[in-house]
């Protein structure tokens, strides 16, 4: 497992754990980021810009950085 921060543009990669208390994994869900989740990572330079279930989301830095993942490789 890496931090999503970590990850580079164009990597897909598949939420593990998100890490933080309960009103930042509520955020998180909200934006559709859930263990279990594919993303692709869109850009990654300043705040992130993910697509994830057909829509793309921005994230902010902090955020990202508590996001646990697996890299994936596209079929």
């Amino acid at each position: 497992m890496i931090s999503l921060s970590k990850a580079k543009q164009g990597d897909l990669v598949v939420i593990k754990k998100i890490e933080g208390g309960g009103a930042m994994v509520h955020r998180m869900a909200e934006m559709g980021l859930r263990t279990g989740v594919q993303v692709k990572v869109v850009r990654m330079c300043g705040p992130a810009i993910l697509e994830l279930q057909g829509h793309r989301v921005i994230v902010g830095r902090g955020m990202v950085e508590r996001v646990m993942v697996e890299k994936q490789t596209e079929d």
